[in-house]
Parts: structure tokens; C-alpha cells; sequence
């Protein structure tokens, strides 16, 4: 699982994580704006999370969010 996980870290493109970077920011300044509080909701506005039928037992899963 290890050898797997580091390939996949390799894998992924530089450009993602560059736009995770950028948007820590946006991240921090909103639960500033909540003071704290758990009603932040991570992630892309208006994405959906969706893993139906892209699960293997077994495999990693693929991330279809990535792009």
C-alpha cells in the first residue's frame, strides 16, 4: 500500500497541488469568519462528491475531483 500511495503522490500532476496551496487562504479567512465553528463546508462550491461505482475493494481509490 506504501509503494502505491508514493506512486500516486508522484503522479500527481504539480499543478493541483499548486491550486490547493492557493486556496488555503480562502480556507482560513472563511472559518475566521465563522470564529471557529464547524458549519465550514470544505472543498469546491457546487462540487459534488460522488465515488458511485468507482470503488474497487482493494485498490486506492481515484479521485475524479482532481481536475
Amino acid at each position: 500500500m506504501e509503494k502505491a500511495w508514493l506512486q500516486a503522490w508522484e503522479d500527481l500532476p504539480q499543478e493541483q497541488i499548486q491550486r490547493w496551496i492557493e486556496a488555503i487562504p480562502h480556507h482560513i479567512q472563511e472559518i475566521i469568519w465563522l470564529e471557529g465553528g464547524n458549519e465550514y463546508k470544505e472543498g469546491v462550491e457546487g462540487y459534488k462528491r460522488s465515488w458511485a461505482g468507482l470503488r474497487v475493494k482493494g485498490q486506492l481509490s481515484k479521485r475524479t475531483c482532481l481536475d
